[in-house]
């Protein structure tokens, strides 16, 4: 486990984990983010760089880098392509699990934002739901 550059040691991503990646950028085009903003810091390959620049003490988890990986969808689409195996899943999920214990900590807006998605898919089902319902309604109807 790296051990320093994070708020939570025992938590960290493994640094086997992180050491797994090439760079080859095979990842880069299954990335939903990075084909969105084009930056190389929003691709897997990025989030990864920044991860072992942290896990060193190369850079401060600074509310830039936080946002990086703030804006990953968690897809895993990169896990599929990837030859090298990088668990990039793990990887993402223990330093999101940083980002509660890092200053400046924004825990409760992220749960906040993922209230407002789940509340948003929940009213898209039931608009699906009534959808469908009119439908059948208006084809007995007939």
């Amino acid at each position: 486990m790296a051990t320093t550059g994070w708020p939570l040691a025992e938590d960290a991503p493994d640094t086997a984990d992180l050491a797994k990646c090439v760079h080859c950028g095979l990842c880069v085009n299954s990335c939903p983010t990075y084909a969105i903003t084009g930056l190389e810091a929003e691709s897997p390959r990025g989030r990864i760089h920044l991860a072992r620049a942290v896990a060193e003490e190369r850079i401060p988890l600074t509310e830039a880098v936080q946002g990086h990986w703030e804006l990953c969808l968690q897809c895993r689409a990169c896990e599929a392509v990837c030859p090298s195996g990088v668990p990039y899943g793990r990887i993402m999920e223990r330093a999101r699990a940083q980002l509660d214990a890092a200053p400046p900590s924004r825990g409760w807006e992220r749960r906040l934002i993922a209230l407002g998605c789940l509340l948003l898919v929940g009213s898209l089902i039931w608009m699906v739901f009534a959808v469908e319902l009119w439908q059948w309604v208006a084809a007995r109807a007939l």
